[in-house]
């Protein structure tokens, strides 16, 4: 957050923005563990060489800084090595593809504002192309509560499912959401009934012009 200018919840929250589609019931902690961290790392097959960490970010740029700090602060606390890349998107899809990455940014604008658009890509009965896709991930018991989410009607037990599958997408950590970027409008006072829906689009409809007395 101190890098992005963003809400930095979802690091601990998980991937999904609360809204009218959404309400997290779950209780949240902090699951970041450096013990364990080292654990798995020493049981791992990491010999010392470097990582690559692709990220399509600007030189300069508040997203560069995150990556930069990213990579200090993993040397420091786990001794890995990480190589940052810069390249754009087509050159960091090649690099994934190939094998050289073994990490890489993202971002993602879902179809349609609701907790399924958000949660379908790690579906692993949802096949694709995309960048999100490429991790491979798979897990019988997110795939179990998100197919039900599919069929629910009933907007509670919906909602329950939709947090189950935050629960193990928390707990598996297929992806690590780091922060929702704020999206900031600014009216005028004398702007009336101008309204932004959940897409992020201004409605200009109904707006009209009246001075303020």
């Amino acid at each position: 957050s101190d890098f992005l200018y963003g809400e930095s919840n979802p690091a601990l929250n998980g991937i999904l923005p609360e809204g009218a589609y959404f309400q997290a019931n779950i209780s949240t902690t902090t699951t970041y563990n450096l013990q364990l961290a080292r654990y798995h790392l020493r049981k791992s097959n990491y010999k010392g060489d470097s990582l690559v960490f692709y990220a399509t970010a600007e030189e300069g740029s508040s997203e560069m800084a995150w990556c930069n700090f990213l990579v200090n602060d993993l040397k420091k606390k786990l001794g890995l090595k990480i190589r940052l890349k810069t390249g754009t998107y087509k050159e960091k899809l090649i690099s994934i593809q190939s094998g050289e990455s073994q990490m890489w940014t993202g971002a993602y604008i879902p179809d349609y504002p609701d907790a399924e658009s958000y949660l379908s890509p790690y579906c692993s009965n949802n096949f694709g192309n995309s960048v999100r896709s490429f991790g491979k991930y798979k897990s019988i018991e997110f795939d179990a509560a998100f197919e039900k989410s599919t069929i629910e009607v009933d907007e509670t037990l919906r909602n329950n499912l939709f947090n189950d599958c935050v629960s193990v997408m928390n707990k598996e950590a297929p992806v690590v959401p780091v922060y929702f970027e704020n999206l900031l409008v600014v009216y005028n006072l004398n702007l009336r009934d101008a309204n932004m829906n959940s897409f992020g689009i201004l409605d200009f409809s109904k707006a009209y012009i009246k001075p303020i007395k």
